[in-house]
Parts: structure tokens; sequence; C-alpha cells
């Protein structure tokens, strides 16, 4: 009892700090900007960056919120949608290591805002539902991990199809996924799901083994 009292706190301290590290990271883009891949103002809202940290962010607040219920129902309410949401921060984690980190270099990858929404969260992220989260999760929630990356991405494609994908800075191809055309940015789109699905899978057998 007195180690879940312990971990329970912890996990509460954590997610206060990764709010407000969302939150605070994302008012410096909209007002300040700064890193390659943020834009002042509402539109970085654009970036799968930006809306997957929201959603651990609300995630966290709502977890808080609803934590004693949850406790009751683990899988359900705040649980699940902290499991959903770190998924999404992962796929931001992963794709930032393993492309965009390549691709536009790392030092600007982890400067300023970026540092905390492509590093700093989603590691938390993942060490809470590693080590702390409270499971398990079932299939339908496995497959709800996809979500976020299907309706980013039918919005990505389907934004330059309508509209072209246009030349820097006015690109509608911001994460250059398009640089192999149509079909490299669908395989990478249903790799992304594919992954968002492993990823669930990962942390599903996890949270089943506490």
């Amino acid at each position: 009892m007195e180690r879940e009292m312990r971990k329970d706190k912890i996990r509460r301290i954590l997610n206060v700090l990764m709010a407000i590290a969302v939150f605070g990271s994302w008012g410096h883009m909209v007002f300040a900007g700064g890193g390659t891949l943020s834009s002042a103002g509402v539109s970085s809202l654009k970036y799968f960056t930006v809306l997957s940290n929201l959603l651990e962010g609300f995630a966290c607040l709502y977890w808080l919120l609803t934590r004693r219920m949850a406790a009751r129902d683990p899988g359900q309410r705040g649980e699940t949608l902290k499991y959903v949401s770190t998924v999404a921060v992962s796929i931001t984690f992963l794709v930032v290591v393993g492309f965009l980190g390549p691709l536009y270099g790392y030092p600007s990858m982890f400067a300023e805002a970026n540092l905390w929404m492509h590093l700093v969260v989603p590691v938390a992220a993942i060490c809470e539902q590693l080590f702390l989260a409270k499971g398990p999760f079932d299939r339908k929630a496995n497959l709800m991990t996809a979500v976020p990356v299907l309706i980013y991405g039918a919005g990505y494609l389907g934004n330059i199809i309508a509209n072209g994908v246009g030349e820097w800075p006015n690109t509608n191809d911001w994460y250059s996924f398009m640089m192999w055309g149509y079909p490299g940015a669908t395989i990478i789109y249903f790799g992304l799901m594919a992954l968002s699905l492993a990823l669930g899978w990962l942390f599903r057998k996890a949270g089943a083994k506490r």
C-alpha cells in the first residue's frame, strides 16, 4: 500500500510538471516562435508535434481531475486518454529521432520549445506509461492509439491533394514526407499508424506485467 501511495504521488507530480511543460512551451511557440519546425501564432497547430503534446497536456489535467475514479476503473477515463496520448507523443519522439533529426539536424530539433515537445515531455510520458500507469488496457483501447495519426495523416495528405505541395516556406509538406511522392507519403502514413498500434501493444504488455 505504501509503495502504491508513493507511486501515485510521483505520478501526480509528474503529470503536473508535464502539463506545465506542454502549455508553457506551446505558449513560447505561439508568442515567440523558435526552432526549425515551429511557427508563431496558431499556425503552430499544423504540427503533429504540437497537437500530440497538447493532447498529452490535456490528458495530464484530465487524469489529475479524475484519478480517484480512474483508480477504481483502470483502462477507463483518464487512464485510457493517458495511454493514447503517450503513444502519440512517442510517435513524435521517434519521428524526430529517426527522421527529422537527420534531415534538419538534432541541435535545431532540441532547441527552445522543441526541446520540451520533442524530447522532455515524450520521454517523461513514456517512462510514466512503462513504470507508473495503471493497466491493463484492452484491444479496443489499443486500436484507439492509432486514431491521432489516422486523423492527422488524413488531414495532412488531404490538404496536399487539395492545395498542392507548394514551395518553402509556404509549403503544405512541412514534414517533407512528399520527397518520395504520394506512394512514399502514403507508406509513411500507414507505417506510422502501424507503429502506433505496435507501441500501444508494448505499453499494454508492460502494464499487464505490473
